[in-house]
């Protein structure tokens, strides 16, 4: 018998095993890979295009794309479930045992997003989303068709809050990190997912409240303040002017800014706090003084009942800005020209120098100076000097309501930046809208908190503009002894830059409070000329004094107290900045050690090892 003869059995077997493996090969990879492969190349191509359509706003067809990304999804999660092997590829085998809820999430996410776009796709044009040739108000084109837009907008939040919660239960954990690193991708979404479901109660409040707020269904009065920042006072400067806007159906006016000093209010009696009665010498407290807490819903409480009970009409709400805002919004607009206040300061060789660029225009960088020169040195009227803001601000209005959308989202960063860095603050009389804008922190509210503490608060009385030339920093030094006791000093440091020029500076006159935690106890003080009181205001102990700075020269004042906090491996100090400053240097000591230094632009938490 032939060697063949005597295998042939055993090579049958092998081959017949060969091609049950190639059988077995074909049904299991090949074949699947080769409906994955055109599927996973046809996704790709799909999402490029709808990136691309995305990109160029085309809303008519985004949605379709959606549709069919949903689609393709579909077929790719049928194609890889006919890779069973799959669950045995090391690197893969984490993500295929997640792949249901992954291809959910995703299905879900793209659905939600599809609605989204469908039912906003009629207001394309208006919401910017869509270029058009036609000229006008943008922006009020868009407050025009907000009350439409917000019942989609609360479709979509409700749509989209189950996803967040598949997504923050997501075990990232078990998802490969090679070739690719999906858990770092993933950790990523999984946490702005968190931080989005946080908010969300919050967001979906705002969205519901926001056609009541923009007069969607009956006009809205709002009264706005301008707050002099360059004589600040404890809500962010001293109330120059007002003027009033009214917002029906998303048309919005203002009505010609006026005087504060117009308003009489002889016929209704406040008598001062002690230190307008002792530095200001007023005994009678005026509405132009009310705003004296630091507190800004507690200051706009007293000034609303004040200026009704002076026969001032009701208002919605309250909104506060002051210069730098208006030097912010000028950066955006571009220079503005205001007749009749068309003065070149490069004439004038006894103004400051910021007054001198810009020519006859306002500009971002001279607005500050120009606005002080026609309130406090023009040859004008009473009334034509107050005005100038209003006049300014009504064509600043205009600018901005005639903004391409495609600007939209630098204007929404300038509004955020200066709501965030407490240049404008919010006050309303619905208490739903005001505990709105107190979780947004656009409120002005003095804060709670567990940890250390700190709020310096100024007030400039009888200091001519000196803030405009005023710096300020602050060194915090801690000392824990060894029963844990902390005791911590405060120096502030006042240096007045500018040279008296008798309208703009003199010597600053500055009573400074210190808010630090409830129940501190004041060991010493310096500085200053008062003598320091101890008070409780605002659920914060406080101490105060009044400190003169000549011109270019430098004070310090100095409190030294003991926190009724102890120490732990989570200390912090909570440093809440002052409204209408514009920057405060704070360096934090331990046992005379520099441990951080920062720049306080809003309120801010700083960890603090003891």
């Amino acid at each position: 018998m032939t060697f063949l003869s005597k295998h042939k059995l055993a090579i049958l077997i092998i081959v017949f095993c060969s091609l049950l493996q190639g059988i077995a090969l074909y049904v299991s990879v090949l074949h699947p890979l080769s409906i994955l492969l055109p599927v996973s190349a046809q996704t790709y191509d799909h999402v490029k295009k709808t990136k691309e359509n995305a990109s160029a706003k085309d809303v008519a067809i985004i949605a379709d794309d959606l549709g069919l990304l949903r689609t393709d999804i579909q077929n790719l999660n049928v194609a890889i479930s006919q890779m069973p092997i799959l669950k045995f590829v090391p690197v893969v085998a984490p993500f295929f045992a997640q792949k249901e809820e992954l291809i959910s999430i995703v299905d879900d996410v793209l659905s939600a997003h599809q609605t989204l776009v469908r039912e906003i796709s009629p207001y394309s044009v208006a919401l910017g989303i869509t270029q058009s040739d036609a000229q006008g108000q943008y922006l009020e084109n868009f407050l025009k068709v907000s009350s439409q837009i917000i019942p989609i907008l609360d479709k979509y939040l409700t749509n989209i809050e189950p996803i967040l919660t598949k997504v923050t239960n997501l075990d990232v954990s078990r998802l490969p990190t090679f070739p690719v690193d999906l858990q770092a991708y993933a950790r990523e979404g999984v946490s702005y997912a968190q931080i989005f479901d946080d908010n969300l109660p919050e967001i979906k409040t705002f969205v519901a409240h926001l056609p009541d707020v923009m007069g969607a269904t009956q006009p809205k009065h709002y009264l706005v303040l301008f707050q002099n920042d360059k004589e600040l006072r404890p809500t962010g400067g001293f109330i120059t002017s007002y003027t009033t806007v009214t917002i029906n159906a998303g048309d919005i006016t203002f009505s010609d800014a006026s005087n504060i000093y117009d308003v009489q209010d002889g016929n209704v009696y406040y008598a001062s706090p002690y230190p307008i009665a002792t530095y200001l010498t007023e005994r009678i407290w005026h509405l132009r003084d009310a705003n004296f807490s630091p507190d800004f819903k507690e200051s706009m409480d007293f000034f609303y009942t004040f200026w009704r009970q002076v026969g001032q009409q009701p208002f919605d709400g309250i909104i506060a800005v002051d210069t730098q805002l208006v030097s912010a919004l000028l950066k955006f607009t571009g220079d503005v020209n205001v007749p009749g206040y068309d003065i070149d300061f490069g004439l004038y060789p006894s103004v400051p120098q910021s007054c001198k660029s810009g020519g006859s225009v306002f500009t971002s960088e001279n607005v500050v100076c120009r606005l002080e020169f026609y309130a406090e040195r023009a040859s004008l009227g009473e009334n034509e000097r107050k005005d100038v803001i209003g006049l300014l601000m009504n064509q600043m209005y205009d600018h901005i309501m005639a903004t391409d959308s495609s600007s939209w989202q630098d204007l929404i960063m300038v509004i955020t930046t200066q709501l965030n860095e407490k240049h404008a603050l919010l006050y309303f009389t619905d208490d739903v809208i005001q505990t709105l804008a107190e979780e947004y922190n656009v409120a002005g509210r003095v804060r709670e908190t567990e940890s250390d503490y700190l709020l310096v608060n100024d007030a400039n009385l009888a200091g001519l503009k000196s803030d405009m030339y005023l710096t300020r920093s602050v060194d915090q030094y801690y000392e824990v002894s060894s029963n844990g006791t902390i005791t911590k000093t405060v120096d502030i440091t006042y240096e007045n830059t500018g040279a008296f020029d008798g309208w703009l500076n003199a010597t600053a006159r500055n009573y400074v409070r210190l808010y630090v935690p409830e129940g501190s106890t004041l060991l010493s003080s310096s500085g200053g000329e008062a003598t320091v009181s101890v008070s409780s205001d605002l659920g914060k102990t406080v101490f105060d004094n009044f400190v003169r700075i000549p011109p270019m020269s430098s004070s310090t004042v100095s409190f030294t107290y003991e926190i009724p906090i102890k120490v732990s491996n989570d200390f912090s100090v909570l440093i809440q900045k002052q409204p209408g400053k514009e920057l405060e240097s704070h360096r934090v000591f331990v046992n005379d050690e520099q441990v951080s230094t920062v720049t306080l632009r809003s309120d801010m938490v700083v960890p603090v090892s003891l």
